[in-house]
């Protein structure tokens, strides 16, 4: 029998924290932040970056609509009242102590930093309130305002996610070391999937895939008998877990097709010409095995 399972990360220990920070090229003080625990209560609540940035997208939903309100009365400028609403709200948002990660990751991309932003909103919001204020040109100087914050906010989420990708990729490929499976790379990119395979002297064998974009880690182990697979995965999360990184299943499909499911059938031309002689191996094990059980399973 063999497993294809797709988990999502819950939650990282501090020194992964601190590990995605340094990997992000945050500075010292944040990455020491992290390491000592000082943000990790409120990070851990989170978990996987695309967790934080959807988290971070609701509070700042949740404060505009407040903003715009109060705005409504003061401010009788409709455009320039909105624009200023959402760049107010994100930037309360990023505030918060939960997305401490997220905004350290904005000013690292940010020249005139997050800070400055928020001071030149703070004066288009004083100014707006003049009888003598060009409208319009305030309208059009907080909509640039708001894009560079925009910008700020989608390079360091960037920034995090190849961070949290590649820690991710170092801790499932150690993990799958330490079993006993041999690690190949793919020879074909795979967009912004992060991928792996591992393959055993005794013809089992594991693909793995890191989707940062959506917080998940998939596996698909091929090869097992019984359930053995089931025991595999166990090790395999338990691994994982030993590294700070702690995962909660979504899906499992015990397929029972010794070649692998969908997520191995998927991933394999990627790593055409990748062991080609320990692939053929596996795969007559897989064979003998296959002609040796009752039902082919």
């Amino acid at each position: 029998m063999s497993e294809h399972f797709t988990s999502r990360v819950e939650a990282y220990a501090a020194p992964q924290q601190a590990d995605i920070a340094r990997r992000a090229g945050l500075a010292d003080d944040v990455v020491g932040a992290l390491a000592a625990g000082a943000a990790a209560l409120a990070v851990a609540a989170v978990g996987a970056v695309a967790a934080m940035v959807e988290a971070l997208r609701e509070q700042a939903r949740k404060e505009a609509t407040q903003l715009r309100a109060l705005a409504g009365q003061s401010v009788g400028h409709g455009r320039l009242a909105q624009e200023l609403a959402s760049s107010r709200a994100l930037l309360g948002a990023l505030e918060r102590p939960e997305f401490f990660l997220l905004r350290a990751a904005a000013e690292r991309d940010t020249p005139a930093g997050v800070a400055k932003l928020a001071q030149r909103l703070s004066s288009l919001e004083v100014r707006s309130r003049s009888r003598r204020s060009d409208i319009p040109a305030l309208a059009a100087e907080s909509a640039n305002a708001k894009r560079e914050l925009d910008r700020a906010v989608q390079e360091g989420v960037g920034r995090l996610l190849r961070a949290e990708a590649s820690l991710l990729h170092d801790a499932a490929a150690a993990t799958l070391s330490d079993m006993g499976y041999e690690i190949s790379r793919p020879k074909q990119t795979t967009g912004s999937r992060v991928v792996l395979r591992g393959s055993s002297e005794t013809g089992t064998g594991v693909y793995v895939q890191i989707d940062p974009g959506r917080g998940q880690l998939s596996a698909d182990f091929s090869g097992f008998q019984g359930t053995a697979c089931v025991k595999e995965r166990d090790r395999f999360l338990q691994g994982l877990a030993d590294r700070g990184i702690r995962v909660r299943l979504l899906a499992r499909d015990l397929h029972g097709r010794p070649e692998g499911g969908t997520l191995a059938r998927d991933l394999a031309p990627h790593f055409a010409g990748v062991n080609d002689q320990e692939q053929d191996r596996q795969r007559r094990a897989a064979l003998a095995r296959r002609l040796r059980t009752p039902g082919g399973s």
